[in-house]
């Protein structure tokens, strides 16, 4: 199963990718918790298609490191990182393989950090997920985050520019095993929250709003910044 996120990418070197993720960008979710905020056992999980919830993000996952820093605002107005580990980047088709590790990290604006989902990576585990030694790799790289502490990145104070599309998702962009609609068994638990990042190249000025491969383009400019909506994490 495939969490497919269409992204713009905003800088990519040697150092870091940069991507943003307009509001009302359409995605395939994977949904794996119960109404008590617990992961499912992963012949429960489903996918879900829907649009990227609240305002708009800017990811930044520095190269051969295994988390990704998301920014978000309200309004107008920054308020905090949330630190994603995952397991490094690998090349697609699309843009970018990733993992989630269940562990997150939330920085407010103001330095505070609180941990987060520690207890889904321990059930992550026991579901057979991934093993102890990765969920300690998961730990060890939040601790160094802290440790090296990125705040702030410099993308605090970007905004998008306004007459860029929403970006449609490729269907072809979206891997589930048989049974998508419902349990996903042992197809789940090989690439059980596994994200495709398709990444859009952004043009130099000419005012021209890409789209994913082999799908139309919407009729309007969308992508402005926005305070309607809320943030559903942290």
């Amino acid at each position: 199963m495939r969490h497919a996120l269409p992204s713009r990418v905003l800088q990519h070197s040697r150092a870091a990718l940069v991507t943003w993720i307009a509001p009302e960008t359409p995605m395939a979710y994977p949904r794996g918790l119960g109404q008590d905020g617990r992961l499912l056992a992963p012949d429960r999980w489903e996918i879900e298609l829907r649009p990227w919830f609240g305002n708009g993000c800017v990811d930044l996952t520095p190269a051969g490191r295994a988390h990704m820093i998301r920014h978000f605002w309200r309004g107008d107005a920054f308020h905090g990182w949330y630190v994603n580990l995952q397991r490094s980047l690998v090349s697609s088709p699309f843009g970018s393989d990733t993992m989630d590790q269940q562990l997150d990290l939330w920085v407010a604006a103001d330095g505070a950090v609180t941990w987060k989902d520690e207890d889904h990576l321990e059930q992550a585990v026991r579901f057979g997920m991934f093993d102890e030694a990765e969920a300690a790799s998961a730990r060890a790289e939040a601790e160094r985050v802290l440790e090296d502490w990125p705040f702030p990145t410099g993308w605090e104070h970007w905004r998008p520019e306004p007459w860029w599309l929403v970006p449609e998702l490729a269907a072809r962009a979206v891997v589930a095993g048989p049974g998508a609609s419902g349990g996903l068994g042992e197809d789940l638990r090989r690439l059980w929250c596994q994200v495709t990042l398709c990444y859009l190249r952004s043009t130099a000025g000419n005012g021209t709003a890409l789209r994913m491969p082999g799908t139309p383009a919407r009729s309007s400019p969308r992508g402005s910044p926005t305070s309607s909506g809320s943030m559903s994490r942290p």
